[in-house]
């Protein structure tokens, strides 16, 4: 390295350990070479070993917003990754298998919710959260049902710009006849099973503004239009519920300290980085439909208000300038 040493003075840097035989330097401070690897050679979250190296570059995949790291060769060879938080699942890790499609892991499972009866609290937090905006709905008129994936997806007819199997909500509107015939309400409103108690709330905040499109007798509005207030609606109940959870004393018109067993006391570390995940999708929609109507949608709100907005988009079928 250009300078004398002590033999004895001439130490592993990182495990202070003498350095006898090959050795590596970083910066001005010698090495051991398993020293120097375990520090700077980034390792995969996956499978723990040391990523490879493709033309001099460490070549790896990142998950974005959670910075984790794994193997390219991952991508293809059966590795799961969660369906709430899309993280790649370690190897050796437990997860809940709900199906082919929708598969949980450990930290998203905590706060999940498996069936409609466990749904009911968060559903009557988020009836008071339209309510606080002066959007009443009446009960009767909507179902709100949590379902397998299968069940979902066969009910699923074409939802522009998303791929049908992200799709983890769906409003349809039932025919007279139906309703008639099987003593259904207006609107059903069908939400996986089996997600984070954050991201079911979110689902049902969006297809709820679905519903009340439809019952406040909106005209078919351009799908921009449409996704993208139901986007706001769902950033707007996140960012109330988020602050919500962060102190046991909140109080807030979507919260309640009985709203389901996830919300005893504050959030946990996850759940809390779970939320500002979710926020972080919502500001970052992968899908131009609704990137670029959220874009408007929220740009609108904040400029007018939401009232002024709906009021527009009734009158005129599109977001204010």
């Amino acid at each position: 390295m250009g300078a004398l040493w002590h033999r004895e003075c001439f130490n592993c840097y990182a495990c202070c350990q003498p350095i006898i035989g090959d050795f590596c330097s970083y910066g001005d401070h010698p090495y051991h070479k398993s020293c120097c690897q375990n520090l700077y050679h980034p390792k995969c979250d996956v499978c723990k070993e040391f990523v490879p190296i493709e033309n001099g570059k460490f070549a790896f995949q990142e998950v974005p917003f959670w910075m984790q790291m794994s193997c390219p060769s991952h991508e293809h060879d059966g590795t799961h990754d969660c369906f709430s938080c899309h993280r790649m699942m370690p190897q050796g890790a437990n997860y809940l298998k709900l199906d082919d499609r929708v598969m949980i892991c450990l930290e998203c499972l905590d706060s999940s919710l498996m069936n409609s009866a466990m749904c009911q609290p968060l559903y009557g937090d988020i009836l008071k959260f339209y309510k606080g905006l002066n959007m009443d709905f009446d009960p009767g008129e909507i179902q709100l049902l949590l379902v397998e994936s299968r069940v979902l997806l066969s009910k699923v007819q074409k939802k522009d710009g998303y791929p049908p199997d992200k799709i983890a909500g769906l409003c349809r509107l039932n025919t007279q006849n139906d309703q008639i015939k099987f003593k259904l309400p207006k609107i059903s409103i069908f939400i996986l099973k089996g997600l984070p108690r954050i991201l079911t709330g979110l689902n049902i905040v969006h297809e709820m503004m679905h519903a009340w499109l439809y019952l406040n007798e909106y005209q078919k509005l351009d799908p921009r239009v449409e996704e993208g207030i139901c986007v706001v609606l769902s950033y707007m109940w996140l960012d109330i519920e988020m602050r919500s959870g962060s102190d046991k004393n909140d109080v807030s018109p979507c919260s309640s300290s009985s709203s389901a067993p996830s919300r005893k006391g504050p959030r946990s570390q996850f759940e809390r980085k779970f939320g500002e995940y979710c926020r972080h999708n919502l500001e970052n929609q992968p899908y131009p439909i609704y990137k670029d109507g959220f874009r408007l949608g929220h740009a609108a709100v904040i400029k007018y208000g939401l009232r002024s907005v709906l009021d527009h988009i009734k009158l005129t079928g599109n977001f204010p300038c």
